[in-house]
């Protein structure tokens, strides 16, 4: 199935599980040679990496109270596929992938806390520090 996928974002346990790779970026790289376009990996309150192959975006979450962290992985892929159908930089959607993920774990229960307009997405992003590190491959 994998091979038929251009995305995919899973937590780092299971890119471990699925590649037999304790190193993150050789399992990804694993991913990438299977024909996958773009590769996020998650590690909860420590943020996210996603690549295209040749960049890996790092970034760490704003620091919020996590009141339930059911539908936290959902929100993330859901702001990956949002960026890219929308034409956003890798870096811009690592951010909106972050952002929507830490807004949805604020609020206890599925989807109570994802934003219904954009406007409210990017008021959070600019009210919440989110650092990013750029790492060429």
């Amino acid at each position: 199935m994998l091979q038929k996928s251009d995305i995919t974002s899973l937590n780092e346990e299971e890119l471990s599980a699925l590649t037999n790779e304790v190193d993150i970026k050789k399992g990804m790289e694993k991913l990438f040679d299977l024909g996958i376009k773009i590769v996020n990996v998650t590690f909860g309150k420590e943020g996210q990496w996603l690549s295209d192959g040749k960049t890996i975006i790092k970034t760490k979450p704003p620091k919020v109270f996590a009141a339930d962290t059911t539908g936290a992985g959902d929100a993330t892929i859901s702001g990956i596929i949002y960026g890219i159908l929308e034409g956003k930089s890798l870096v811009d959607t690592a951010r909106i992938a972050v952002s929507l993920s830490a807004m949805e774990i604020e609020s206890p229960g599925v989807r109570v806390g994802t934003p219904v307009k954009y406007s409210e997405l990017e008021e959070f992003m600019k009210n919440h520090q989110i650092t990013q590190t750029i790492v060429n491959l």
